[in-house]
């Protein structure tokens, strides 16, 4: 990766991480990586939490480019705190953008972080134990709801901060189900983004 102008932030650690490097991967990359390990698929979101952790403690460091200068500079773990990652349509964003909100930037960690963080020989034990929050042995009866109205509740909140249309019942179906591996019906979810629009 080539940049016009590099700059490392001062409160970066590892002054010695060349912020041209080709081992930056996009952070994109690295939570589809982390997701595909805990659940076989992309997106997943208990994935995000991990990854924000390792950014505030500076165990995976990080780097953003300005995409119409090629300006890059380092982030420290300060840069993270207070801030989210979510997913939109597939679409990976940060939030609260914080200053220089009209500038493209993409967003990076450091590949040999991400394989210290989570090796690929632990994927297979370490993604069953994370897979067993969600399955725990229940009593026979209806499937667990797993709280999806809450999911539901969160993602739509999600949405309109970032100025995205109110969604419909079948984008919360498949939302609940790459999220938790729940699929409420959508007569159910109509009735509660009703109860959210206030209607």
């Amino acid at each position: 990766m080539r940049a016009r102008k590099s700059k490392q932030h001062a409160s970066l650690k590892r002054p010695s991480l060349r912020l041209d490097d080709p081992r930056w991967i996009s952070l994109a990359l690295a939570h589809h990586i982390r997701s595909e390990q805990l659940t076989g698929e992309r997106y997943a979101d208990l994935a995000t939490p991990q990854i924000v952790e390792a950014l505030v403690s500076e165990k995976l460091h990080s780097m953003r480019r300005n995409m119409a200068t090629g300006e890059c500079e380092g982030l420290s773990g300060p840069f993270w705190r207070g801030r989210d990652i979510i997913i939109i349509d597939h679409q990976f964003q940060i939030t609260p953008r914080g200053p220089r909100p009209g500038v493209h930037w993409e967003t990076f960690v450091w590949k040999p972080d991400v394989d210290r963080l989570w090796p690929a020989a632990q994927t297979e034990q370490e993604a069953q134990t994370e897979k067993n929050v969600w399955t725990r042995r229940e009593p026979p009866g209806p499937a667990p709801t797993r709280d999806w109205k809450m999911l539901v509740a969160r993602e739509v909140i999600r949405r309109l901060m970032v100025g995205l249309k109110f969604p419909r019942a079948p984008e919360m179906r498949k939302f609940c189900k790459s999220t938790v591996g729940y699929e409420p019906d959508d007569s159910d979810i109509r009735k509660h983004l009703k109860i959210l629009r206030g209607q």
